[in-house]
């Protein structure tokens, strides 16, 4: 069969990635023999990561699991959907009894952001008073410190940055982490704008040009509040007297300026491991505005993270540039703003919690009799991959649902095989950039993998939860799209039709300065 016969189908990337592309996939008789980036997208532009322009491949390697399994380790054989299914839920129905909800637990992380993932939570919260990991191994600590700061933590428009006068990257590298990030800032540079990059580790990544700071690994702080304190003294302040201007807008000033003003800029600088003109060199393209601050996440996976995107929100403060065009603080774009997040039950009070980061110790401390893991490799994933690794093998009963052989299905007593994202009816946002679009199945499922969805109506219908997961795919979809985005234009058949940017995103977050915050 020749290439003429190739048919191509427009779907989208739910790898954990915050450029979430837009693909067109080529399939020819029932196979999937290429993958590439939709030209007519206007943050994918027509190409790929070369991870995801080999997905072919991975959808017929040889670690791919295509039948549920039963059994730990090298012990693992293949058995019926019926008799895996029914393990599974004779486990979870005594579990259940004896000792109670709290001895199930699950566990689900971000091995695909379509929204539908959504609908485990709702599954195990229909169970009861579940256990369910908290905290966050990604972005969970820069997205708290915003909302404290902002009381949400979004961003203005992708191409806002075209409004930029000067560009601040801080622990962010575009060129290993946000790659259609890069063809943005290239316009930019050419059109004249400043270009900063702040990393311990040189960003030689196909940045275009730009001026270049090395501060030591996790003095991001020390540089930040180097930098408040030449802002605060650029508006006339000082450790005595604060502007009146700024006190009367900002909550929790004083408090601030007496942290900056504990030091002067060159002790500052010197901590950072910066020359005191590096601090100058960036006050004063904090001040040449409007300039735009992109946040990187590595900076705050680690001890004192939340409190340093915070300083950086300072910045944007302080200089003037929150809530301007080519402006603002960017950290995260609000993926799952036009979907509702009351379709789980409300979580009990109650309810037991591990924490993810520390999973290993935490399944020590106190070990759950059921184990479920979705959407994640914890063995391979998580701190302490050995703790986590013999901790599991510890459990009674671990459950895993995932397409392809890893560290932690070697460790489960059943493999439920899911379909991957080229078999997978969804929709998913990005937090990248606000455009969502539709994922389809552009083939069946290979062999005899389920989607997520059907498998858990499969185990519901065993358990007497049938209509509560009942419902298609597109109806669970249209269940999750606000009302609202929906009648600004963000409906199913428009997404049937193309990406669409989400019409409840800003153009310009914070415009006029504006946040709510309960303060505002």
């Amino acid at each position: 069969m020749g290439p003429m016969t190739r048919k191509w189908i427009r779907t989208a990337c739910s790898r954990d990635c915050p450029d979430a592309c837009s693909l067109l996939v080529g399939v020819e008789d029932g196979r999937v023999l290429q993958v590439k980036g939709d030209p007519g997208h206007p943050i994918t532009r027509g190409f790929l990561c070369g991870r995801t322009g080999r997905f072919p491949e991975r959808m017929v390697s040889r670690s791919r699991i295509l039948r549920p399994r039963l059994g730990r380790g090298g012990a693992q054989v293949e058995v019926s959907w019926d008799e895996a299914l029914g393990r599974v839920a004779e486990e979870l129905r005594r579990s259940l009894a004896s000792p109670g909800p709290e001895s199930v637990a699950f566990f689900q992380s971000g091995g695909s952001l379509g929204i539908l993932m959504g609908l485990t939570k709702r599954f195990f919260r229909l169970l009861g008073p579940v256990t369910e990991c908290v905290g966050d191994i990604c972005g969970g600590a820069g997205e708290e410190g915003q909302v404290l700061d902002f009381g949400v933590s979004e961003s203005s428009d992708f191409f806002d940055l075209r409004h930029s006068r000067n560009i601040l990257l801080w622990g962010k590298n575009p060129g290993v982490g946000n790659i259609h990030l890069l063809p943005l800032l290239k316009e930019r540079v050419r059109a004249g704008a400043g270009l900063f990059s702040i990393n311990p580790v040189p960003a030689d990544s196909g940045l275009p040009a730009h001026q270049e700071f090395t501060p030591l690994p996790g003095r991001d702080l020390e540089l930040a509040f180097g930098l408040g304190r030449l802002l605060l003294e650029a508006a006339g302040g000082s450790a005595e007297t604060l502007p009146a201007e700024l006190e009367q807008r900002v909550e929790g000033l004083q408090g601030y300026a007496r942290c900056v003003f504990r030091k002067s800029p060159d002790e500052w600088a010197a901590l950072a491991g910066l020359a005191p003109q590096a601090l100058e060199v960036l006050a004063r393209a904090l001040l040449e505005r409007p300039c735009a601050l992109l946040i990187g996440w590595g900076l705050q996976r680690r001890a004192r993270g939340g409190a340093t995107v915070r300083a950086l929100d300072a910045l944007s403060i302080l200089s003037g540039n929150l809530g301007l065009p080519g402006g603002g603080a960017s950290f995260y774009y609000g993926r799952r703003s036009a979907f509702r997040r009351d379709l789980a039950p409300k979580r009990d009070t109650h309810s037991r919690s591990l924490s993810m980061p520390l999973l290993g110790a935490a399944l020590e401390a106190a070990p759950p009799r059921f184990f479920w893991v979705s959407a994640a490799n914890p063995v391979a994933m998580l701190p302490d991959s050995a703790r986590v690794a013999r901790a599991l093998e510890s459990l009674p009963f671990v459950v895993v649902v995932d397409s392809h052989e890893t560290d932690t299905t070697r460790r489960a007593d059943v493999v439920l095989p899911v379909a991957t994202m080229l078999e997978t009816e969804d929709v998913c946002g990005a937090y990248g950039h606000h455009w969502v679009q539709k994922m389809v199945p552009v083939i069946p499922p290979m062999g005899e993998s389920k989607t997520e969805l059907e498998i858990l109506q499969a185990l519901a219908a065993r358990l007497g939860l049938a209509e509560e997961m009942a419902g298609t795919p597109r109806e669970w979809i249209d269940r999750f799209l606000l009302d609202e985005a929906k009648a600004r234009g963000l409906s199913l058949e428009a997404l049937d039709q193309a990406p669409v940017r989400n019409p409840l995103a800003p153009e310009v977050l914070f415009e006029g300065g504006r946040v709510p915050t309960p303060s505002g």
